[in-house]
């Protein structure tokens, strides 16, 4: 009766630890996913920091492309008064 019961411990400790290497297996799938998830998370925030920068450049660029194009035109019309004057 006791090599029984031994035999039958014994079996369910065997699935015990094959359920608990698949659970051990899955986890550490899981926590490589994650790390890959971080990872693109983290290049994507520099893209979108990298391209957040580039058009503020771009936005000053044009801001103060705009401003010379209205001093010029004030100018011009400045002179044009005069001319007609």
């Amino acid at each position: 009766k006791l090599e029984t019961e031994n035999k039958k411990l014994k079996t369910e400790l065997q699935a015990l630890q094959k359920t608990c290497k698949k659970l051990r297996d899955e986890r550490d799938f899981a926590m490589d996913g994650e790390q890959r998830a971080r990872m693109r998370a983290s290049a994507i925030e520099n893209d979108r920091d990298k391209i957040q920068r580039q058009f503020k450049i771009f936005r000053e660029t044009k801001e103060n492309e705009l401003q010379s194009l209205l001093k010029t035109k004030r100018n011009l019309e400045g002179r044009l008064m005069k001319l007609e004057s």
